[in-house]
């Protein structure tokens, strides 16, 4: 059976929590590994060498990336969410 535009809907808008969580989580390491002091942190040993300050600058800007990325997934959520809500079967093409 061929899930309705409601049934679609419901689908996204039950999944919207998740979005908020992951975004919650980003939100946090980002304040987490900003109160870091660069002087304080090292690396392993192992892989190509990097420099502790090095490895957190670019852990810095990862998370801001994904994090400018996730309110663009937020916002596009809203949209497709907003014009989702809209549609309804047409009663002349359901059977």
């Amino acid at each position: 059976m061929t899930p309705t535009p409601y049934d679609l809907y419901q689908q996204l808008y039950e999944r919207r929590d998740q979005l908020a969580e992951v975004r919650a989580t980003i939100d946090k390491a980002v304040l987490a590994y900003g109160s870091l002091d660069p002087a304080a942190v090292g690396t392993d040993t192992l892989g190509e060498p990097v420099s502790g300050p090095a490895a957190l600058d670019e852990t810095r800007d990862a998370l801001a990336r994904l994090a400018r990325i996730l309110t663009l997934a937020d916002t596009a959520w809203d949209e497709a969410t907003r014009r989702a809500s809209r549609l309804r079967e047409n009663p002349t093409t359901s059977a």
